[in-house]
């Protein structure tokens, strides 16, 4: 299918966003297809705050239009950026989002084409609805989200790597942050994301986390640095107070661009199935994804070099947010990731820790 527009009237573009960070990763190739098609119109998008950063630096997009996103009689807020939307004089909405509150705002605001997968009983809310199909979920979720533009051209051929532009500033910005604490050119930096936004059933059990991160620090030249959000903080309650003092904590201390840049630095990243995950991957940097509830075929990282734990049980992949036993991670342990950690690094970098 090929939805016919007169591509050369529609001069403003108004992308929807994602609101998790992890599936914004996910979603570049998509907006850098939308810019292929539309190379000459203005392409706005509209995020969460938290992620305005991500989307600033990327070469696809024009503007980017932040909202907070409210609930009860606080989200009456929302009229202003409905408002804000009208007088915009966007031509076009695409939808990446599923959900009906996404297709609500631009129906509001008046914008004349709105375009989105027919799903969360908003299909009377959109003036071109693309079809969902069964077999389109099951691919990797950034295909997902290119199926949904593709049906705007002819030519479908668009790279499916999520990619951040991070820029030689940042770069230095990142050595300068390291070396302030500790990180010389010559040590090896392995990351350590602990955490996701999911649940318990996406994150390794922490004092196993602490148990790799103990073993690691006993490798010559081995410099470890911790990212994730603040709300995650109460993983160093299972670190020793030795190890703490040896750690680059950047936990709740960045922005998403400068924990992209701060990963672009590290050698590997170890890490559950999540957001930095995929920020990890999209700066070339080596992933070793530990996987539980969910399914590496539709969210795993994406590239070279990145090396997938996962335990194929009869109840895998659930999908759940909640378990009872967590088996899927209980039968991965400390000493099997610190193997495959030094083995991977052995394998791509030729260095025998």
């Amino acid at each position: 299918m090929v939805i016919n527009l007169d591509k050369d009237n529609i001069q403003r573009i108004l992308v929807r966003g994602v609101n998790w960070v992890g599936d914004s990763v996910l979603t570049i190739p998509a907006v850098e297809l939308i810019r292929k098609i539309f190379p000459k119109a203005h392409i706005g998008i509209l995020v969460k705050e938290g992620l305005r950063p991500l989307w600033g630096v990327s070469p696809h997009i024009d503007e980017v239009i932040p909202y907070f996103k409210r609930r009860g009689i606080k989200a009456l807020a929302e009229m202003g950026l409905i408002r804000k939307l009208s007088k915009g004089n966007w031509d076009m909405a695409i939808l990446l989002p599923n959900s009906f509150h996404s297709a609500l705002i631009v129906f509001l605001a008046g914008i004349p084409i709105r375009i989105g997968y027919n799903r969360d009983k908003r299909g009377f809310l959109l003036t071109e609805k693309i079809d969902f199909k069964e077999d389109t979920f099951k691919k990797h979720q950034v295909e997902y989200y290119l199926d949904l533009v593709k049906n705007l051209t002819q030519d479908k051929t668009v790279s499916n790597l999520p990619r951040i532009d991070i820029g030689e500033k940042r770069l230095k910005w990142a050595e300068d942050f390291l070396f302030k604490r500790g990180v010389m050119k010559d040590d090896l930096l392995i990351g350590i994301n602990p955490g996701a936004a999911y649940g318990i059933t996406k994150r390794w059990f922490p004092e196993r986390y602490a148990g790799l991160i103990e073993k690691l620090l006993a490798l010559k030249r081995v410099k470890i640095m911790i990212v994730g959000a603040r709300e995650e903080g109460d993983f160093f309650d299972y670190l020793k107070k030795e190890i703490k003092d040896k750690i680059v904590n950047t936990v709740g201390k960045t922005d998403l661009i400068e924990l992209a840049t701060l990963l672009s630095k590290c050698h590997v990243l170890v890490t559950n199935d999540s957001g930095p995950m995929h920020i990890g991957a999209a700066v070339n940097t080596p992933i070793i994804a530990i996987f539980g509830s969910t399914d590496p075929s539709q969210t795993g990282p994406l590239g070279e070099n990145h090396l997938i734990i996962k335990k194929d049980l009869s109840c895998s992949p659930c999908f759940e947010r909640d378990c009872d036993t967590l088996e899927c991670f209980h039968n991965i342990t400390v000493e099997e990731v610190y193997h495959c950690v030094k083995d991977h690094i052995n394998k791509i970098y030729g260095l025998s820790l």
